[in-house]
């Protein structure tokens, strides 16, 4: 079952001079934010061999979760902070409902994947059995795991194997933006992004688990084609 999750958004991009009154006012507007999950235009089904890979095989996803942080909707002359952070487990979805300070007409959504740099260290996190299982190693830099993509794939005629994209340590974010124009106006907005898992393989680089290795975690290099084919992985579904 879906749930919703209401933060109150009391930190943001506030103009010079604001009031102690403007701060306590009722919030004015709300966004929702959904995230789903597809590859290449089907929606995702776990654990079934069932996907393309853009190298030539079979896979499928047993397991993915992230977090996206930093989340911002972005206005001319300035933007909206809307969540410091949140969990994504596409196993379980949710929807998640902020309320805003103010009115106004925004063009963009923009998030770093993963955890921005400052709160990317051990404890920052409240002590959460999903925040803890997203521990990264202290002899690996520390912080959390952003992304686990799991799965397994079958090489042709040969048995089938396992994968495991792992993403974490700091230089290895990324910001996102992503161009939608819409106005609150003491109203409520939903927005539906989407994750093409296939990009993360394919744009603008092939991830062939059989030629760059079906783990990632602890590789720099392989670390690096996640990072750089993540630019192009979410899309605006709807608004």
């Amino acid at each position: 079952m879906k749930k919703v999750h209401q933060v109150l958004i009391v930190l943001g991009v506030l103009l010079l001079g604001c009031s102690k009154e403007q701060y306590n006012k009722t919030p004015a507007s709300s966004i929702e934010i959904r995230i789903d999950h597809s590859v290449d235009g089907q929606e995702l089904t776990m654990d079934k061999i069932m996907y393309s890979h853009p190298g030539g095989y079979a896979y499928s996803v047993t397991k993915l979760k992230y977090y996206l942080s930093d989340i911002k909707l972005i206005k001319s002359g300035g933007s909206v902070s809307v969540s410091k952070f949140i969990y994504i487990d596409a196993l379980n979805p949710e929807t998640y409902l902020f309320h805003l300070p103010e009115n106004s007409s925004f063009n963009a959504i923009e998030f770093t994947f993963g955890l921005y740099e400052q709160i990317n260290h051990h404890d920052s996190l409240p002590l959460t059995n999903e925040n803890l299982k997203m521990i990264w190693p202290d002899e690996m830099g520390g912080g959390y795991h952003f992304m686990k993509l799991e799965g397994h794939y079958a090489p042709g005629n040969d048995a089938e194997k396992g994968y495991t994209m792992h993403l974490g340590a700091n230089n290895f974010q990324f910001k996102v933006r992503l161009n939608t124009a819409f106005t609150l106006n003491n109203s409520r907005k939903q927005l539906v992004l989407n994750m093409n898992i296939n990009e993360w393989f394919k744009n603008p680089v092939l991830y062939d688990f059989e030629k760059d290795g079906n783990y990632s975690m602890g590789i720099p290099e392989n670390m690096k084609l996640l990072q750089n084919n993540g630019q192009t992985v979410f899309s605006i579904k709807s608004n």
